[in-house]
């Protein structure tokens, strides 16, 4: 039997990786809401599922910056000995439809974001879908390179990453890329 991470690290290695559209249109196709909020956030931080099933609504702020409009959530760092606390910024104008689920999951939910507290239903979710809450954390990573131009200190910034040597291991490029 094939496990879902090992199915998405040998993608990773024949380097298919999808797109921010096409991973979008995955998570639009799930019908549960609360599942694609979870997905969703999953991915737009990078975070662990630890870190993700703990942010509360009072952890999510929508802020402008030099005329830049930008969703903030503040969530634990697990791993990362001197960055206990981390602030994710996530632009509208470039993560919009990403953000757009979550704010029509948040605007309608009553109580808690989740409705569970524990990492193994967190990662139950995902395998739900056939998917891998780690392969959304270096699927990010590399769309952040990819995509948005992150150097290495502000991968090591946004993630909480305290090593240099972690963005090497989270990073998947196609020669593609290097050009």
């Amino acid at each position: 039997m094939v496990k879902a991470w090992d199915y998405q690290k040998e993608k990773l290695e024949e380097r298919y990786s999808p797109t921010p559209g096409q991973l979008r249109e995955i998570i639009k196709g799930i019908d549960n809401p609360r599942d694609q909020f979870y997905l969703c956030l999953t991915y737009l931080t990078g975070g662990r599922v630890g870190e993700v099933i703990d942010i509360k609504p009072t952890d999510i702020d929508i802020t402008e910056r030099n005329g830049i409009k930008v969703l903030v959530i503040s969530m634990k760092n697990e791993k990362a000995k001197r960055f206990r606390q981390k602030m994710i910024p996530i632009r509208f104008d470039l993560e919009g439809d990403f953000i757009a689920l979550i704010m029509r999951y948040i605007l309608n939910v009553k109580g808690t974001l989740f409705g569970f507290k524990t990492r193994q239903r967190g990662w139950q979710i995902f395998r739900k879908y056939g998917l891998n809450p780690h392969f959304f954390r270096h699927l990010r990573a590399t769309h952040m390179v990819q995509y948005r131009g992150y150097k290495s200190h502000q991968m090591n910034q946004f993630f909480g990453w305290s090593d240099m040597r972690s963005s090497s291991k989270c990073v998947h490029l196609n020669w593609e890329d290097l050009i």
